[in-house]
């Protein structure tokens, strides 16, 4: 969504780019900015079962003006809170972190170490998401197990159920959805087979292939890991989160790309403007 805001500044071939990137190409600013906004609405009402807070910021160095236009249009469409800020002073870090602190409910209290005398624009997508599994897991069949992960194995705490899954089993992976709620909202785990690294199965997947996977799975039994062992490293969060699809679990579609920064229920993604050399 970050992303998306930048469109409103962007021109010529720097604005094809980005909507490409977005993959909404053909199609209108107008039409782009009334898409997110409905979207805006649409998600935060989708689940009664679960709370989905998005925040959105612009925040400009104070000695460099932005365009109004471009500022209007982040609070009409993307709700963005807009501030400027000296960004040499150490409070600039204060209330940017500050923000993201507090629209993640803690989770993320620290986006930013530092701000470096070339950036002069951030524009910054949060997001806090709380949801209750459909069908919970039973405390009772909590274990201690082994996780196998970053080239080292570690005991951990796993959560077990069986029943009734989406589930696909390929080649080089399993995959599973886990639901919230009501069901509007779906975790899926991927799980390469032995002798294959989440890199390598992540670089094979391209939308053809997610659409497939999410149009041809059955549902069947299968027994499920716990959200521990999927958030056990830094890697592996920042790799799911930034696959997170938004909607229905049977009509999925990746909405944005990019790298978000993300806490076990939280997350954030930023674009931000550096200042061109005068070479």
């Amino acid at each position: 969504m970050a992303l998306g805001m930048t469109l409103n500044g962007a021109h010529g071939r720097t604005y094809s780019d980005r909507q490409a990137a977005v993959r909404l190409e053909g199609m209108a600013e107008a039409a782009i900015n009334q898409g997110y906004r409905d979207l805006l609405g649409l998600l935060g009402g989708l689940d009664s079962r679960t709370e989905l807070r998005i925040a959105n910021s612009i925040w400009g160095h104070s000695k460099l003006p932005i365009a109004p236009a471009f500022t209007e249009a982040g609070r009409a469409f993307f709700d963005a809170e807009v501030g400027t800020l000296d960004f040499g002073s150490p409070e600039a870090l204060t209330a940017i972190n500050g923000w993201v602190n507090g629209k993640t409910k803690g989770r993320i209290p620290r986006l930013l170490d530092q701000i470096s005398a070339d950036e002069v624009l951030f524009l910054i997508n949060a997001i806090y998401f709380k949801g209750r599994w459909r069908n919970a897991f039973d405390p009772k069949d909590t274990r201690d197990g082994r996780f196998h992960g970053d080239g080292r194995n570690r005991a951990a705490r796993l959560m077990f159920r069986r029943g009734g899954l989406r589930y696909q089993g390929a080649d080089d992976h399993q995959a599973v959805d886990l639901l919230y709620g009501h069901g509007a909202f779906a975790m899926t785990v991927l799980l390469p087979r032995p002798g294959r690294t989440p890199a390598e199965l992540l670089a094979g997947l391209d939308p053809a292939s997610w659409g497939r996977w999410r149009s041809d799975s059955p549902r069947r039994k299968s027994r499920s890991p716990s959200l521990a062992s999927v958030w056990s490293t830094d890697a592996s969060s920042r790799t799911i989160s930034s696959r997170w699809e938004w909607g229905s679990p049977s009509r999925a579609r990746r909405l944005s790309p990019g790298s978000p920064t993300c806490g076990r229920t939280g997350c954030t993604s930023r674009e931000w403007i550096r200042r061109r050399s005068s070479k």
